[in-house]
């Protein structure tokens, strides 16, 4: 059996005797060198601002006048206010109603979206309203919907001789309020992010040993 002879080059790679450098003297600099201003700037806008932060809130000053050293006085001060215990109980609430109604909302009509019905395309652009304005306009959209006296809510209710219904002078109806508003505003992105973007497809509606078929040839179809 012959052998293939090896050429000049890799027989002088082969027979290169091994570097004499120190180990650390080898390392590439370069992709460290390309990434220390990043790193620089990371410390100097996150990294001093959180420590700094850490050192006052171990003191009885300010960010004027810096006091003494109180250790976690401030944190047990703080973490037994009654405020602040309202305040975490309301940012859990407030977090798991929205995220939950918001992947409700929107997967439920992105569901009902795949359907043939007349005007589908309207709809789905009338629902991706809410997440495209601006957060100004929807605030006072919705400020002017919910007033007490009179706002639109509330004028609707008083045709049914109901309410009114005082949604920013209740302390309850002005939780439910806030976490409306946030599903009014989110569901959008779940209804396209989740639903328009593959529930649109056909082959949902397949057995799943058609599946790798049927999305090869819709592909195919809608790339021509």
């Amino acid at each position: 059996m012959s052998v293939t002879p090896l050429t000049e080059e890799s027989s002088n790679l082969a027979l290169k005797p091994p570097s004499s450098k120190p180990r650390w003297a080898r390392v590439d600099t370069l992709p460290y060198l390309l990434l220390g201003p990043s790193i620089l700037l990371i410390i100097l806008i996150d990294l001093y601002p959180f420590l700094t932060a850490v050192v006052y809130s171990l003191q009885n000053g300010s960010l004027l006048a810096p006091g003494t050293f109180v250790g976690l006085q401030n944190y047990l001060s703080t973490f037994t206010d009654p405020e602040f215990q309202y305040s975490v109980v309301f940012s859990a609430i407030f977090a798991a109603f929205s995220v939950v109604g918001s992947y409700l909302l929107g997967l439920g009509l992105a569901l009902l979206l795949i359907q043939n019905f007349p005007l589908r395309g309207l709809f789905r652009v009338l629902l991706i309203i809410p997440w495209i304005l601006s957060s100004i306009v929807t605030i006072v959209s919705w400020r002017w919907m919910i007033q007490d006296q009179h706002g639109t809510i509330n004028v609707l209710l008083g045709w049914f001789h109901l309410g009114p219904i005082f949604f920013l002078s209740s302390t309850k109806w002005a939780v439910v309020s806030v976490i409306v508003i946030k599903i009014w505003r989110s569901f959008p992105f779940i209804l396209h992010a989740s639903g328009l973007l593959w529930l649109d497809c056909p082959c949902i509606l397949l057995p799943g040993w058609m599946w790798k078929e049927h999305v090869y040839s819709f592909c195919s179809r809608e790339m021509e």
